[in-house]
């Protein structure tokens, strides 16, 4: 069958969807990809012949451009007649699913996969306004949603028209990637980067953005910095914000405990080097980047946001906090300072409940979902 999977930039094929790629073109499949390049695309992409379309989508649903990327979208699917179409990410997956609604004579099963829908438990009411009503109204359209996390399911089943509302546990972990090291591969690592044995490190791969909400972290670290001086906040990314956090730590004068990594292929190893992962999300889908340190065997502190409490039970796996609350952030980071055990027992869970995030189990779930939308 000829497949289309659309996403917003290419990115998010690379960090997520090359094995489930893989899979539909071993079982005989011919599959295309719609995206705007933001980032090279990787080789391994190339290398299993899928046709690529750039399409012009931008990330913000106030882009003007984004009309011109619909009628790109438009073009493609009019044109390639595909027999299934699985998008990804809001933006894309809005203008896909309405440039299938505009060609006549087009019978596509649609399959979307829900990464975080804008509106939650949480959101501000203007989300909830802008957003809910158009994605329950595309839901009538399309064959299978497939949402990432409880909150968001819960949601799809009881309010959207849809076909089949599916849940899976995010897109997968590759667990020969990330795994669990042992002492000496950690100090050996950290003197690698120029770390110290005794460093207490914290770590957080993520865009520096609103959402993810670094500032929470940098001011709780500002207030440990006297009674742990060895604490150490590694953030790995970019983002609109990075200048503003960075200037947040000159102003603070803990350059020395906050360091900014930039852009890193390297995450294994800086989740190897570290002592607990962190997460300052004001939502989420179901992060993959906790996931990757829960594979690596690392306790993890996160705010009691939609995606991490999938992954965090509070005082069995780890500690969630309120969102913005940084007297909690930074109690709980103490907290596992101070108790070693604690911190070396939510590591022994997060590893025990890793398997049902694999990339392996994932893949089983789709390969389901796949054949009940008539992928045979």
């Amino acid at each position: 069958m000829k497949i289309l999977l659309v996403t917003t930039i290419s990115d998010t094929i690379n960090a997520f969807l090359i094995p489930h790629i893989e899979m539909l073109v071993n079982g005989g499949h011919r599959v295309e990809i719609a995206f705007n390049i933001h980032s090279e695309i990787d080789h391994k992409i190339i290398n299993l012949g899928c046709k690529i379309h750039r399409i012009e989508f931008k990330r913000s649903v106030y882009d003007k451009k984004n009309l011109i990327a619909f009628k790109q979208i438009r073009k493609v699917i009019k044109e390639e007649k595909y027999h299934l179409i699985h998008t990804h990410t809001p933006i894309a997956s809005f203008l896909t699913r309405l440039a299938c609604l505009t060609i006549r004579g087009h019978d596509i099963n649609i399959i979307y996969t829900a990464h975080g829908f804008h509106f939650f438990r949480q959101a501000p009411f203007i989300n909830w306004l802008l957003y809910y009503p158009v994605e329950k109204f595309l839901s009538r359209y399309t064959k299978i949603i497939v949402t990432i996390n409880r909150e968001d399911y819960q949601i799809a089943r009881k309010k959207f028209k849809r076909g089949s509302t599916r849940f899976i546990n995010g897109v997968g972990v590759c667990l020969d990637k990330f795994s669990p090291s042992n002492q000496t591969e950690k100090i050996r690592l950290r003197g690698k980067y120029g770390y110290n044995v005794n460093d207490y490190i914290l770590v957080y791969a993520a865009e520096l953005n609103y959402t993810k909400h670094q500032d929470l972290l940098i001011s709780a670290i500002n207030l440990l910095k006297n009674n742990i001086p060895e604490i150490r906040l590694l953030l790995a990314g970019t983002g609109n914000l990075s200048e503003t956090y960075q200037k947040q730590v000159r102003q603070l004068c803990i350059d020395a405990h906050v360091h900014f990594l930039g852009y890193r292929k390297n995450i294994s190893e800086l989740l190897t080097i570290s002592d607990v992962a962190v997460s300052s999300s004001r939502r989420e889908g179901l992060p993959v980047n906790l996931m990757e340190a829960m594979a690596t065997g690392l306790p993890i502190i996160a705010t009691n946001c939609r995606g991490n409490r999938d992954l965090i039970t509070n005082g069995y796996n780890g500690i969630l906090v309120d969102g913005n609350n940084i007297q909690q952030m930074a109690d709980a980071i103490q907290r596992l300072y101070l108790n070693k055990d604690l911190l070396i027992q939510f590591g022994k869970k997060n590893l025990s409940l890793i398997n049902r995030y694999s990339t392996q189990t994932i893949l089983k779930e789709m390969k389901k979902i796949y054949e009940s939308a008539g992928l045979s």
